[in-house]
């Protein structure tokens, strides 16, 4: 009789090999235009954070001043300086703004070049109170423990 830890760890193989092949091809140009998988029109939106940042910053006319404020004072002027406008319930609600109705899921991508402006557990959060059940699957760099979530392998969010 098989050892059941042996058949868990297979079968977390199998898993881990099929999950690394998401990124590749979510990514592709067949998914992010909306071809393939039996040439259904796929309902789904995705957005880059980093962009979101800059047309939320564009939105509030604010963007142009933004940038000056970094190039003269540094990051953690313009951070303190972008509080209100970078608030995660703020970016969520604009996140919430730009799913297209018929969406089935959310993908977000870009967390790496928006982080620390916005901040992965923090946005989750404020994302749930306004998305609800509408899956929502959030590409980051770093490792997801079930419980915790390491931005970059070194942070805990």
């Amino acid at each position: 009789m098989a050892d059941n830890r042996s058949i868990n760890t297979y079968e977390q193989g199998k898993l881990q090999k099929r999950l690394n092949q998401i990124e590749d091809r979510i990514s592709s140009k067949q998914f992010l235009n909306s071809e393939g998988l039996d040439k259904k029109q796929q309902n789904y939106t995705h957005l880059n954070l980093f962009q979101v940042i800059i047309d939320l910053l564009q939105e509030e006319d604010v963007l142009d001043d933004a940038i000056s404020l970094q190039a003269s004072d540094g990051d953690e002027e313009v951070m303190n300086a972008l509080k209100g406008s970078l608030e995660q319930n703020r970016i969520a609600q604009f996140i919430a703004s730009n799913i297209k109705e018929d969406s089935e899921f959310v993908l977000l991508s870009g967390l790496g070049s928006a982080w620390p402006m916005i901040r992965d557990h923090s946005l989750l959060n404020a994302l749930h109170a306004v998305i609800g059940d509408k899956p929502l699957v959030l590409f980051y760099p770093g490792k997801y423990s079930g419980l915790d979530i390491h931005p970059f392998d070194t942070l805990q969010s």
